[in-house]
């Protein structure tokens, strides 16, 4: 338990690890003939071992990592890059090291290579990946998913990254950073300053866009409609099923409609399933409508809601008495109209505005990683790089 306790753990590299297996050291110095020690010092994540005579004649001298330009500790390189790439951050990484009892590179170390050589490193490959990604989709109609995301909750965000991904092949297209300066200081308006950023620079890249999905945000809806009224705009079905689960949830807590709750779980399933099977908006009002139906054990009804081809029936199996779980709701109670009034909501974000393109899932996780985006935007020092949007 000492070991584990008292002893500390180091960075070593293996190329090292095996000349220091290969060096032959002397018990008596060469040049004196004194008895030899050797003293062990950290630099940074560096461990050196140093063999001096009792006169301070240097015998021999070991890192443990590779020296590269500079003087420059190899895993001190290594880690800063490997902070800013898997999306972390120093402090935390610090505060991990520290429990470890593993030495690392200092704060202003961090700082310096991050500047020094990450930033431009990173900027440079990002810029060739994706005109690489480009170059696929030119002369093609594109659709596009849009998110963004705050650096903070509330009103008090400092930076929005805001990231288009084309619908197909889920590659990311673009990430549009802004400082909320860039907005009068209005953090509530940098999410549609960064999408209006990110659609102009499809424009000035050739790229035809023809849809774009996002999350039910009023301020780019109303874009979409002034700014860009030729391109479909639909909402993402992920956004509308959370949003429907809140409502849903929100409702059934008043006492009158407690037998909603049991219901909740497969409402939101619905929801889902009626993205998945149908093709345009008739189908998905028509398949989406009837739950309305089965929540009050009604498995057929005469006539369909929007004239679709969809028949006017559950989709699922016979049932047979006995087996549901559930106690159905009494046609025209207040949990049924409470159900009803959600459903037929021209507030609820995926029937306000719903087209052809309904059956899209989350943006991928890779918010995580935006800080990269904040980075370059800290880090330059030109002023014309924000205007870039998508470095």
């Amino acid at each position: 338990m000492d070991i584990l306790t008292n002893d500390r753990h180091l960075l070593v590299f293996q190329q090292p690890l095996l000349d220091l297996a290969n060096i032959q050291i002397s018990t008596l110095c060469k040049v004196c003939n004194e008895a030899v020690n050797f003293s062990v010092d950290t630099v940074a994540s560096a461990t050196y071992l140093k063999w001096v005579c009792k006169s301070g004649h240097v015998a021999n001298k070991w890192c443990s990592q590779p020296l590269l330009n500079r003087r420059m500790h190899a895993g001190d390189l290594i880690f800063a890059s490997a902070i800013i790439l898997s999306g972390n951050n120093f402090q935390k990484v610090v505060t991990l090291a520290k429990f470890f009892k593993l030495p690392i590179l200092s704060s202003s170390t961090f700082h310096r290579i991050q500047k020094t050589y990450l930033v431009s490193a990173i900027d440079r490959f990002w810029i060739q990946k994706q005109d690489e990604t480009f170059r696929e989709f030119i002369n093609t109609d594109v659709i596009v998913l849009g998110d963004g995301r705050m650096d903070s909750p509330g009103h008090c965000a400092q930076y929005c990254s805001y990231t288009f991904m084309e619908y197909t092949s889920k590659k990311i297209l673009c990430i549009t950073t802004m400082d909320k300066r860039s907005t009068d200081r209005k953090s509530t308006n940098l999410e549609k300053a960064c999408f209006k950023k990110g659609m102009q620079f499809f424009k000035d890249k050739g790229i035809k866009v023809v849809g774009v999905v996002t999350d039910a945000h009023v301020q780019i809806a109303s874009v979409m409609k002034k700014e860009f009224p030729d391109i479909k705009h639909s909402f993402d079905v992920w956004h509308g099923t959370k949003n429907l689960g809140k409502k849903l949830t929100k409702i059934s807590q008043e006492k009158e409609n407690k037998g909603l709750i049991v219901w909740i779980k497969d409402i939101v399933n619905h929801y889902w399933h009626t993205a998945e099977v149908a093709i345009n908006r008739e189908e998905f009002l028509d398949v989406w409508y009837g739950v309305l139906h089965h929540v009050v054990n009604e498995h057929q009804w005469s006539v369909p809601f929007a004239n679709s081809t969809v028949s006017n029936s559950c989709q699922h199996g016979p049932l047979e008495d006995g087996t549901q779980s559930k106690d159905y709701l009494k046609k025209g109670s207040p949990p049924h109209n409470a159900l009803r009034k959600i459903e037929t909501s021209k507030q609820h974000s995926i029937l306000s505005k719903l087209q052809e393109h309904i059956r899209i899932g989350k943006l991928p996780k890779c918010y995580s990683y935006v800080c990269l985006e904040k980075v370059l935007l800290q880090s330059t020092s030109i002023q014309g790089k924000e205007q870039t949007g998508c470095p």
